[in-house]
């Protein structure tokens, strides 16, 4: 009975490996994008009238917010690193 051939298994992984000015990029349009919709959010949480969107737009302004927060501490990780590496 023949044996069957087996494909030799590569450790190659699927990750996209981005370049330091890329990740910088990548970070800040991601953090422009939430404070812009953290603004957004927090503009309409103050015109609403109804209850149900002021809570809506109250959550949606704090989690945004925290995300913007938390993508700033990113970038200035992210640079703060470069700055070091230099």
């Amino acid at each position: 009975m023949a044996k069957k051939k087996r494909r030799a298994s590569s450790s190659r992984t699927n990750s996209k490996i981005l370049s330091p000015n890329r990740k910088l990029i990548v970070i800040a349009v991601n953090l422009l994008l939430f404070a812009v919709l953290s603004i957004i959010s927090f503009f309409l949480y103050n015109i609403s009238t109804n209850i149900f969107y002021i809570n809506l737009f109250f959550l949606l302004t704090v989690i945004l917010g925290f995300v913007a927060i938390a993508l700033f501490i990113s970038l200035l990780v992210v640079v703060i690193a470069r700055a070091i590496k230099r």
